[in-house]
């Protein structure tokens, strides 16, 4: 249809109610954009387009100016169908074009803008049922359009994707704060930013923080579309917890809005056991004196939520939600470490106690159960090792650690793994006094380790601290040929023994080898 009708318009022997305008190609553009969204859509849809561009540029050079320009150059609809229809294609380039379209879109209002202004129309003296001010609110891109730019940034996989959704939100709240009521963010535009940052590998927790706040502050102002979502708070916890750099007392006030917000959360948002298991991570890594009683709280969140819903639960989700409890219970014990209350090593004690009972009231059951597993055992070590009191205590503690390791050695759910060592050999310095019996342990230590095939970098430099230097290298001889395992980003799979996902390059290399290098001033090995 619409080659016929630009057949018309060249021939110019037709009436000019025939020739194809701006509705014309705006129908076919809308007819790609309903229809089924893939990469092949988008991209007919975008020839359409050029298609329109070529006409109004033939209309510009035409001297007759049989029709008029305006009556088929794009206007904002057509910008707005052009957005839409990138913003729901996954394909590479589907972002940057959508960006692109929303540029010329804002470049049109500008323009249309100034010949009103020209015109020495006062817009804000406008009739509210003026053609004129209808046609002044058209000339603004919706945050619709704005949303769904952002959306399509969200999914895009460019390394640029964070920086240039960056540039178009700081955009908007610039224009905002200038007093351009009709370009305020909405939540679903903070949203979208969110989840392309959470695809970055880069630490973005300081803007997480910026859009929470933000968020937040607007929600407590009345804007209802503001309230953080709970995949928005998974977000912005998990990049908390994992960069753990939160020692802000702004963090923790954010924290604490947070939590509030999940307590008073409707039905429809209601927050996931990521939302709290990710909450107890963040305040884990806080390490104030309310860290453990504020984890307690949120894991307790977790069990009630898996007390009330786990037989509606697939296996599959009751699988994946005993290893989110699990987390929360090893994230809980762990920040119990930085506390300054005396008795902390009893309440770790009691939480791993606590783990025992709930696992066997579930089994009289017959229901699956969160069994302690091997970060759960290892949190508990964490613990003795910083227990840092009278000699009484320190004592206690190591023969706890002693306990905690024979439960976990004895254990069908968990293995000990290299961060068991370590954290042994870690007690063995804080908590025994120097001398042959710490020696000794460091030693057997080292033996079980060795049996288990857990000797890594991190293991002998623990050793080499402990240990005097004539012990050090007599166990370096009787182990010459003994493999150590490699660190960095493969080690955790290599210390539970999935050793075909290694990289070649990660060459075990043997004590023997290791024997013959230099030992730095710190006792860490080159």
């Amino acid at each position: 249809i619409i080659d016929g009708m630009e057949k018309l318009q060249h021939e110019g022997s037709s009436p000019s109610f025939m020739w194809a305008n701006s509705t014309t190609y705006n129908n076919v553009i809308e007819a790609w954009v309903k229809g089924e969204m893939d990469g092949v859509s988008a991209r007919r849809a975008q020839e359409v387009f050029v298609r329109m561009m070529d006409a109004t540029c033939h209309y510009n050079t035409d001297e007759t100016k049989a029709l008029d320009t305006d009556a088929v150059e794009p206007n904002l609809y057509t910008y707005s169908l052009m957005i839409t229809a990138w913003s729901r294609c996954d394909s590479f380039d589907a972002p940057f074009n959508a960006t692109q379209h929303l540029t010329w879109m804002e470049a049109f209002c500008k323009r249309l803008n100034c010949e009103i202004q020209s015109e020495s129309t006062d817009v804000s003296k406008l009739d509210k049922d003026s053609t004129e001010h209808e046609k002044v609110v058209l000339l603004t891109p919706s945050i619709c359009d704005y949303e769904n730019v952002l959306s399509a940034w969200s999914k895009s996989k460019a390394r640029i994707a964070a920086r240039r959704a960056t540039m178009v939100l700081r955009g908007m709240e610039d224009r905002f704060r200038s007093g351009e009521s009709h370009v305020r963010p909405s939540g679903n535009c903070y949203k979208s930013f969110l989840r392309t940052l959470n695809n970055e590998d880069k630490d973005r927790s300081q803007m997480f923080r910026h859009i929470l706040r933000e968020m937040l502050d607007q929600f407590d102002e009345g804007y209802e579309d503001m309230e953080p979502s709970d995949r928005c708070i998974v977000s912005v916890l998990s990049s908390w917890a994992e960069n753990g750099a939160m020692v802000q007392e702004d963090v923790k006030q954010l924290l604490h809005r947070v939590e509030s917000l999940q307590n008073n959360a409707n039905e429809a948002n209601k927050p996931s056991s990521e939302a709290y298991v990710n909450l107890v991570r963040c305040w884990a890594n806080l390490k104030s004196e309310e860290s453990a009683l504020q984890c307690e709280k949120a894991l307790l969140r977790i069990e009630q939520m898996w007390d009330n819903e786990y037989e509606s639960f697939s296996k599959e989700r009751q699988r994946e939600f005993l290893s989110i409890l699990q987390m929360g219970y090893s994230s809980t014990i762990k920040s119990w470490s930085s506390s300054e209350d005396s008795d902390k090593l009893n309440k770790a004690l009691f939480i791993l106690r606590h783990i025992d009972e709930r696992c066997k009231i579930a089994q009289e059951k017959g229901a699956l159960a969160c069994v302690p597993n091997t970060s759960i055992y290892n949190a508990v070590l964490h613990v003795c090792v910083h227990t840092n009191r009278s000699e009484k205590q320190k004592m206690d503690a190591f023969r706890v650690a002693l306990k905690t390791v024979r439960a976990l050695q004895n254990s069908h759910s968990a293995d000990a793994n290299s961060k068991t060592y370590e954290l042994m050999l870690h007690a063995c310095y804080e908590l025994l006094p120097k001398g042959k019996a710490r020696d000794n342990a460091a030693r057997t230590i080292f033996e079980n380790a060795t049996r288990d095939g857990r000797i890594n970098d991190s293991i002998l430099n623990h050793l080499r601290s402990i240990i005097s230097i004539d012990l050090y290298n007599t166990i370096l001889r009787e182990h010459a040929n003994l493999q150590i395992f490699p660190e960095g980003p493969n080690a955790q799979e290599m210390n539970e023994g999935n050793t075909d996902i290694i990289d070649v390059d990660k060459r075990l290399v043997t004590l023997q080898e290791r024997a013959g290098q230099k030992i730095l001033r710190a006792g860490r090995l080159l």
